[in-house]
């Protein structure tokens, strides 16, 4: 009995120090700012502002992490309101473009389901023509998904 649970300890014994090793060995992932700035594409299908403070907070922080970082906001859903030029954040939204390094796109299913047109949009926002799919595109270019809502 006693010698059993001896090779039970000694086999727990090696499996946790099999963990710990392989924990330990594994290759070395960059972060921090010393890493490549990487492209992230922030999804926001929110009508709500708070939300999209929230998505201007997000871009200026990785932003001061990464300077050259691409990003790209998409609008789709209610959130398509708020690209509106008369929308709350409007201001803060083309803020960000003039500072280089993001861009707005806008899916054109949901404008064309809440009657909104292209001259209504905030300066510099480009149209796309689904914000699903293009989320889905940026993500096949390695961007990183990042969602607001």
């Amino acid at each position: 009995m006693r010698r059993r649970r001896s090779r039970v300890v000694a086999l727990l014994a090696v499996g946790v120090a099999g963990l710990l090793l392989g924990l330990t060995l594994r290759p070395a992932v960059a972060h921090g700012p010393s890493a490549a700035p990487p492209g992230y594409v922030i999804d926001v299908a929110d009508a709500d502002a708070s939300t999209w403070h929230t998505a201007v907070n997000a871009v200026t922080l990785v932003h001061a992490t990464y300077p050259s970082a691409r990003m790209e906001i998409v609008a789709h859903g209610p959130g398509i309101q708020m690209l509106l030029a008369s929308a709350a954040v409007a201001p803060d939204l083309e803020a960000l473009v003039a500072g280089g390094g993001v861009e707005l796109a806008a899916c054109a299913n949901a404008m064309r389901s809440y009657g909104i047109t292209a001259d209504q949009l905030v300066a510099r926002a480009t149209v796309v023509p689904a914000g699903v799919v293009e989320v889905a595109r940026r993500e096949a270019q390695g961007y990183r998904y990042m969602n607001a809502s």
